[in-house]
């Protein structure tokens, strides 16, 4: 590879890695935020609620053991990282379908979660070890520092956006029809992010 085009793959990963911060942290701050919220919305009761804090992550965090099997199988960190994104992207778009699922309706609250969970949290190992090998060791710190500042910003207003648009739904009883635009638009910026990580 000659110098130029290293130069302008390693100008892209790092755009990318920008944008993908940018669009995961909207995705948390707007969606992710929200989950419990939206099941006291639905009135599925305040222990199922308290569950539905706990139950999935601690599924999730079982399940991501089986992460550095599947990695070793796919031969790939990318395509593991990206699979995990999409997962979780359309579990926030499939979560809305609890409020028409009657019955279902907290089995699928816990099933979205479980799998949201899940997925994000069997990215990180493998995200940190490839973020490595694409980041140069001369840039990394400036980078990352850089890259914090993006993704907490985006959080701020992923939060703030999420916040009062449910403000304003609960002045004007819309309040399940404001969740659904919340979790569809997070499960489009990670979508975003995906895809910002398929680029990489």
């Amino acid at each position: 590879m000659s110098r130029r085009s290293a130069r302008a793959t390693l100008s892209n990963d790092l755009r990318s890695s920008m944008v993908d911060a940018g669009a995961f942290s909207l995705m948390v701050g707007l969606g992710e935020t929200y989950l419990t919220a939206f099941a006291l919305a639905l009135s599925v009761g305040e222990i199922s609620t308290g569950l539905l804090a706990a139950f999935p992550m601690l599924i999730g965090a079982t399940l991501q053991l089986a992460a550095p099997w599947c990695i070793g199988r796919l031969g790939s960190h990318r395509v593991w990282i990206v699979g995990c994104a999409t997962a979780q992207a359309i579990c926030l778009l499939l979560t809305p379908v609890a409020a028409i699922a009657g019955q279902w309706q907290l089995a699928v609250l816990y099933v979205a979660s479980s799998l949201y969970w899940a997925s994000g949290l069997a990215t990180g190992p493998a995200w940190n070890t490839w973020a490595e090998e694409i980041i140069p060791p001369v840039i990394r710190t400036r980078f990352f520092a850089r890259r914090s500042r993006v993704s907490q910003f985006c959080l701020l207003v992923g939060f703030a956006a999420g916040g009062l648009l449910l403000a304003y739904a609960k002045r004007n009883a819309f309040v399940v029809i404001a969740f659904s635009v919340i979790f569809i638009l997070s499960g489009i910026f990670r979508l975003v992010s995906a895809g910002a990580l398929y680029r990489q």
